[in-house]
Order: structure tokens, then C-alpha cells, then sequence
């Protein structure tokens, strides 16, 4: 595949990601991800000085460090109605960018990817935008696209409120 086909194929997959979370199809959400997958957010501790794309990782505060089980309960938990800071649930908008090829292997069918997020959270009329960077990891299988790595560093010192959207 030529590298302007890989670079649309997944930024197609990451646009559709988007999709599956703002019209809050969790389930199909889940299935992006590997049985192994690791998915992680955290914040800055600290602005930093200069354009620090990959921050030092003493500069971060982590709010999940979650498996694909946990993950699962995770939308289970915000399928059930009780989580309540998500009753009724938000309105939200994801916007992803930037998406660039850090790694690939094609014979392993894996890529390691960064792409900007900004996501704007509507609850009771109030929006919230939470923006960052994500750092994944890729593969191919049976010759779908799926995250077995996700790492999300938020852009923000202190978050403006209670994380209850997924990333």
C-alpha cells in the first residue's frame, strides 16, 4: 500500500472511531480495540515551556491505566444509567488531526500513530473542551484496523471537571 493510501485508510478509521463515540455507540466502540489492548489518559502536571510533543512522563498525572476488561466495565457502567454524572448523557463532538505515521511495519501489519484530538463535552448548555494528543499502536486484523495501545495526554494543568467521556 503506498503511504498516501495508508495515511488516508487511517485517518478513515480514526474519523469513524469519532463517529462510533459521539453518537455514543460504545460496544462497536469496544470492538476497535484488541483482547491485550492497553488504554491510558493523563494530564499535565505543568505547562511547559517549549513545544513538547512526547512530555516527560514525571510531567503527567495519570487517570486510567485500563485493560480491555476494564474498558468493557467502563461502558457497561455508562450504559446502565449509573453513572450519573452522565444522566442524561452528554452531547459531544470529536475533532481528530494531524494524524501522522510515527512507525509502521507492513509485514507485521502494525503502525505506530500520533494524531491531535479536541473534543467538545456539552452538558446542562455548558461546554467543556478537552484537547491533547494520542499516541497508538495499530494492528491489522483479519484485515480490520484495531488500537492494542492507546496512550491520551490531555493538554491541561488542572481539568476543568469530572473525566466522564472516553478518549
Amino acid at each position: 500500500m503506498a503511504d498516501g493510501d495508508l495515511q488516508h485508510e487511517l485517518e478513515q478509521f480514526y474519523y469513524r472511531e469519532a463517529e462510533l463515540l459521539d453518537s455514543r455507540r460504545l460496544y462497536e466502540w469496544l470492538e476497535l480495540f484488541t483482547d491485550d489492548c492497553k488504554y491510558s489518559v493523563g494530564s499535565r502536571l505543568q505547562t511547559d515551556t517549549g513545544a513538547v510533543e512526547k512530555p516527560d512522563a514525571a510531567r503527567v498525572i495519570f487517570h486510567a491505566h485500563d485493560d480491555k476488561q476494564f474498558l468493557t466495565l467502563r461502558v457497561k457502567r455508562l450504559d446502565t444509567g449509573f453513572a450519573h454524572v452522565e444522566e442524561p448523557p452528554s452531547f459531544t463532538r470529536r475533532i481528530v488531526g494531524n494524524v501522522q505515521i510515527e512507525n509502521e511495519n507492513r509485514q507485521g501489519g502494525a503502525c505506530a500513530v500520533s494524531a491531535n484530538i479536541m473534543i467538545v463535552q456539552f452538558r446542562d448548555s455548558i461546554p467543556t473542551v478537552f484537547a491533547g494528543r494520542r499516541q497508538d499502536e495499530l494492528h491489522k486484523l483479519d484485515g480490520a484496523w484495531r488500537i492494542r495501545a492507546r496512550t491520551v495526554i490531555l493538554d491541561y494543568v488542572n481539568l476543568p471537571r469530572v473525566i466522564s467521556i472516553l478518549f
